[in-house]
């Protein structure tokens, strides 16, 4: 019994295709997640990423199949452009994020009867 006879008689590729389906629609959904977490607290990579994405050039360097010395040289440079760029985006992304973390552990650094927070830290209060 191959694979010919199951399909045939138990109808099992529908079956499967519905679990793969089910599958498919499961990982977009966990990858939708994933870029909006993305955007949320990488706003400035999303944006490199977003602008490469629809910048024809990169496009046109992906697709070559026999290049030259000088077009391996270009994608190479592109490549080291966009890879300073996403570099400093993410900096930028990370010391806001640091900052953003810093405002809210100075905001909860008050005291409750005796106890106090700095720097996140519990202390007690003399």
């Amino acid at each position: 019994m191959g694979l010919e006879d199951n399909t045939l008689q138990g109808g099992s590729l529908p079956n499967q295709t519905g679990q793969n389906s089910a599958q498919l629609e499961s990982l977009m959904s966990k990858c939708a997640v994933v870029l909006e977490l993305g955007k949320r607290f990488f706003p400035r990579c999303s944006e490199v990423l977003n602008k490469m994405m629809d910048d024809d050039d990169w496009s046109e360097l992906a697709y070559i199949q026999n290049e030259t010395q000088e077009e391996r040289q270009l994608k190479k440079r592109r490549y080291m452009e966009l890879q300073d760029v996403i570099t400093k985006a993410f900096h930028e992304d990370k010391e806001e994020f640091t900052k953003c973390i810093n405002i809210q552990s100075s905001s909860s650094s008050t005291s409750i009867g005796g106890v106090g927070r700095l720097n996140g830290k519990l202390t007690l209060k003399k």
